[in-house]
């Protein structure tokens, strides 16, 4: 159609031709946007339920922060509204600054002036992941991770970096692996 205006077979001025390419345009995002969601929702899980983690690359604005959510969504059985409320969900943005006392642990001042060893963001999400498997919950946790590329990997995850993953070592082989600050930690069951 667009063809045959510019070719003088239809005869339209300018304004209704933008007025009328902007409402196709938005017609066509509107279809791509609807067949995108419809496909997303109907996403195959078992590479993640199989690999345990997942790292989705591709250009900026391509929609991979997006589908993570989705993902995490289908897993849990919630759709993408109700993650931030889920505690079966976390979710957590890397830059330059981030370490490990605000990945895994570390030292925080108190309000009397001392310091105490204070779990970090991964950590109190493990914990918590930990106490619903004792009390034999079979619920799935998800914790996504956004902009891993701006973190400076192993200052955020320090020991723990190969821990997370379940290709490193078999669960036979697997020990517990002791933080930095192990010695600070007083009875804890977890």
């Amino acid at each position: 159609f667009e063809s045959a205006i510019k070719n003088g077979e239809y005869e339209i001025d300018d304004k209704k031709y933008n007025i009328y390419k902007s409402n196709l345009t938005n017609i066509y995002t509107q279809i791509i946007y609807r067949n995108r969601v419809k496909w997303m929702s109907k996403i195959d899980t078992s590479l993640l339920e199989n690999n345990k983690n997942l790292i989705l690359t591709g250009a900026p604005g391509t929609g991979k922060t997006y589908l993570a959510r989705l993902i995490a969504a289908n897993l849990i059985g919630c759709n993408v509204e109700q993650l931030k409320e889920n505690e079966q969900f976390k979710f957590v943005q890397f830059h330059p600054s981030y370490d490990y006392a605000d990945f895994v642990e570390g030292l925080r001042p108190d309000t009397n002036g001392k310091f105490k060893r204070e779990d970090g963001i991964f950590k109190a999400f493990c914990r918590n992941a930990a106490q619903a498997e004792l009390k034999e919950e079979t619920k799935k946790y998800i914790f996504v991770i956004d902009e891993i590329n701006r973190g400076e990997i192993s200052k955020i995850f320090g020991e723990l970096f190969f821990s997370i993953d379940p290709g490193y070592r078999s669960p036979k082989d697997r020990i517990l692996v002791e933080t930095q600050y192990q010695n600070l930690v007083e009875n804890e069951d977890l």
